[in-house]
């Protein structure tokens, strides 16, 4: 177990610092606590964030301020919080986000020195999580994570149950999840069901580690063959239905809050976050239901997505890097790994005790949580600034490549054609 590191309080530090002095004198240090501000565009309600980590860094460090902002609320933007002088201390985002997020505000700094400095084994994380934050800064460390999401196949028993089949179970593979979700996409007594859906953001935490655009010239790579496997198995085959198309043209995409879980559920399985449960656990409370590991590529066996990091990151603006690092360096310790995996959050440790906590204080503490460790997550690719452009072109395509509306090739095209021009017009106003 690495060491905690622990502030001496400020009043004892002056203390210490008249009794060392010649004259009992000597220059009087501020006994005003220390401020640090953190802010997010997507982090939620500060409840949450209280609930989650706030307080326990106030517990921690009771001779610090420790504030947070939370950027989606208006007039607490992070570039209304600049104009308005606030010196933020932290970004708080996913790791997909924050670099665009630190460069648009001239916010990024290397982390790297401090890390030394406060003695922050590296080692301990993960592996493949720091070289995926360092290859997204071109080699510098602008952010560590916190907590990691991976995708997971959540499947309700219920609609198993109902059409005697048998339930999923962890290893299985792409050809096989497909081959049940066939099977269980059907109509019945006025009711639609699907086999199988998947949340848009698989395609963006794909297990080929394909990037949206390449990283050295911030091209999109929409036309890269490898997306045409990607969609086709994670969208275009579990649609291959009368029932489904039909389900699509009334309903439109499936949700998973509302065919999943809620009312009248119709989704036997979905990739989603293994989180998921625990963010929505009064709408699946209405289910019997589980999860297992994502199924895998036959050509790339035991491998999962990549991992969804969420991350904090010092900015340039902190007036006191030394403290924020210390509290980075409690929110990776050990303790509070631990408190997040009960929540179900993956920690970002290679630490089993922490890893078998996962799930244990969520209301479905005896789920299936050890299959998020099942796989081996995918490298984790390349991010650039034009992220959120990217995807949104990317989204743009499935559900008219689902109903057919055209076919993949031009869709494809069109996307490219539509990041192509948003990642032109960042670069210009960058100018």
């Amino acid at each position: 177990m690495w060491k905690r590191w622990y502030v001496v309080p400020l009043i004892t530090m002056l203390a210490l610092t008249a009794c060392s002095s010649k004259d009992g004198g000597g220059a009087q240090k501020s006994t005003d606590p220390v401020k640090l501000l953190l802010t997010s565009e997507v982090g939620g309600a500060a409840k949450t964030i209280d609930d989650l980590f706030a307080n326990a860094i106030r517990k921690k460090f009771p001779d610090y301020e420790f504030t947070y902002l939370p950027g989606s609320t208006k007039g607490q933007s992070i570039s209304e919080q600049i104009a308005q002088g606030n010196k933020m201390d932290y970004l708080y985002s996913f790791d997909v986000e924050i670099f665009w997020m630190m460069k648009k505000y001239g916010l990024q700094f290397d982390m790297t020195p401090l890390i030394k400095k406060h003695k922050l084994d590296l080692t301990q994380f993960t592996p493949g999580i720091i070289e995926g934050l360092r290859a997204s800064s071109g080699g510098e460390l602008y952010a560590l994570p916190l907590y990691d999401q991976v995708f997971v196949l959540f499947y309700n028993k219920g609609i198993f149950d109902k059409f005697g089949v048998p339930y999923p179970r962890d290893g299985m593979t792409w050809d096989e999840t497909l081959a049940i979700a066939r099977n269980l996409t059907r109509e019945e007594d006025g009711t639609r069901y699907l086999g199988f859906w998947a949340h848009p953001l698989l395609f963006s935490s794909n297990q080929l580690s394909l990037p949206l655009a390449d990283f050295k010239t911030e091209a999109p790579t929409f036309l890269n063959d490898t997306w045409k496997k990607l969609l086709d198995t994670y969208f275009i085959q579990p649609a291959r239905s009368q029932t489904y198309q039909t389900f699509v043209k009334e309903k439109g995409l499936p949700s998973v809050g509302r065919d999943f879980g809620g009312g009248t559920p119709q989704l036997a399985m979905m990739a989603m976050y293994q989180s998921f449960s625990a963010e929505i656990p009064d709408q699946l409370s209405t289910i019997d239901w589980d999860f297992v590991s994502l199924p895998t590529f036959s050509d790339k066996p035991g491998t999962g997505a990549q991992p969804v990091s969420v991350v904090m990151g010092l900015t340039s603006m902190s007036k006191n890097p030394d403290e924020a690092m210390e509290v980075l360096k409690f929110l990776v310790s050990e303790e509070m790994q631990t408190s997040f995996a009960e929540r179900g959050m993956m920690t970002v440790l290679k630490n089993d005790k922490v890893k078998s906590a996962l799930g244990k204080k969520t209301p479905y503490p005896n789920k299936n949580w050890a299959s998020a460790y099942y796989n081996k997550n995918a490298p984790t690719a390349p991010v650039t600034r034009d992220w959120n452009d990217l995807y949104g072109s990317m989204n743009s395509t499935i559900l008219p490549m689902i109903k057919g509306e055209e076919d993949m090739n031009t869709l494809l095209r069109r996307a490219q054609e539509l990041a192509t021009k948003a990642v032109a017009e960042r670069k210009a106003s960058d100018k």
